[in-house]
């Protein structure tokens, strides 16, 4: 007598591999960021650094690129040109700050797509699209200009996402036997108030800056006398940070998306800001031990985060700590 094919076992193996091979349980992936290799700026003293939100990625991964490009920069610019691609040229005159310059595809060779845009701060420019990416270093004239070099890679970036062990916290045990001295009696002097450190007037917080809800909100009226143009980290959040304009001009606060956090020096170089602001910012430095300002900055993962970085809070904050660390 034959099996009913209801006695059968109804898992059968596979005889065909899976079609996409599964990552790990610990392996997660985030968007690679973009990488400024070169800069030239004509004209303009001090350069401009290129705006870390300028460029967002869509779409990464199996030799797709897609990215968008939007106006983010400090001061006035008249004029924007990018080349995507080889033979590919586009160009915008009349921005405001937030405007979407466009979408656009990288061309990705050896895994990496080169992208060139060149930002005009001259006025009344007239651009031709044949020229406009191609930069002359030694124009004459009163041209102002920055000219950027990029490379974003074409796959995402793969980290392991498992939270490490948390360390075990060692108590010692309360002495038992009582000390051999007695504890030395009360002052007969009043001591001296201790002198309270400086509080900036300027801080980059959600609650600062009335950015409770948003992930992108405009400082009204810039970020306050005596706070220069630059990138100041939010020191209770390690995904946020402010971008001011050093004038009345709204300023920028920024949470960061898909699991990114701010790096004020990427691929360990940059600067921290000089100077405490005056009596306007009550004597904090703008930059190292006080507000941690940059020149620039980018959107890394945890594990590409660089090692200055991580010398502010709340990096150097325990985990106790009562603040909001991200």
């Amino acid at each position: 007598m034959f099996p009913s094919l209801a006695s059968l076992p109804s898992n059968l193996p596979s005889f065909l591999p899976s079609r996409f091979p599964s990552l790990s349980p610990s392996e997660c992936r985030t968007f690679a960021v973009p990488d400024v290799v070169d800069q030239v700026c004509v004209g303009l003293t001090p350069s401009i650094a290129f705006p870390v939100d300028a460029i967002t990625i869509t779409d990464q991964g199996n030799g797709v690129l897609n990215y968008v490009l939007t106006h983010e920069w400090i001061g006035t610019l008249t004029a924007l040109a990018i080349r995507p691609g080889v033979n590919i040229c586009s160009t915008q005159v009349g921005l405001s700050p937030g405007n979407e310059i466009g979408s656009f595809e990288g061309e990705c060779i050896l895994g990496i797509a080169s992208v060139t845009v060149v930002a005009y701060f001259t006025e009344n420019i007239q651009l031709a699209e044949c020229v406009a990416c191609n930069v002359d270093l030694e124009m004459e004239g009163d041209d102002e200009l920055c000219s950027y070099v990029l490379e974003i890679p074409c796959e995402p970036v793969s980290y392991d996402c498992l939270p490490s062990s948390p360390p075990t916290e060692i108590i010692e045990p309360p002495s038992l036997s009582p000390s051999n001295s007695p504890s030395l009696g009360p002052s007969l002097r009043p001591t001296n108030e201790p002198t309270a450190p400086a509080v900036p007037k300027f801080a980059c917080t959600r609650e600062a800056t009335n950015c409770l809800s948003g992930i992108h909100c405009a400082i009204i009226g810039g970020c306050g006398a005596g706070i220069i143009a630059g990138f100041y980290p939010d020191l209770t959040r390690k995904d946020s940070y402010c971008k001011c304009t050093g004038s009345a001009s709204s300023g920028e606060y920024m949470r960061l998306q898909h699991g990114l956090l701010w790096d004020g020096f990427p691929n360990s170089s940059g600067q921290y800001l000089s100077g405490t602001g005056t009596d306007e910012n009550n004597g904090v430095n703008l930059g190292e031990f006080g507000l941690w300002g940059t020149e620039a900055g980018s959107l890394q993962h945890v594990a590409l985060i660089s090692g200055e970085t991580k010398k502010r809070p709340p990096w150097t904050m325990p985990s106790s700590a009562p603040t909001e660390i991200i």
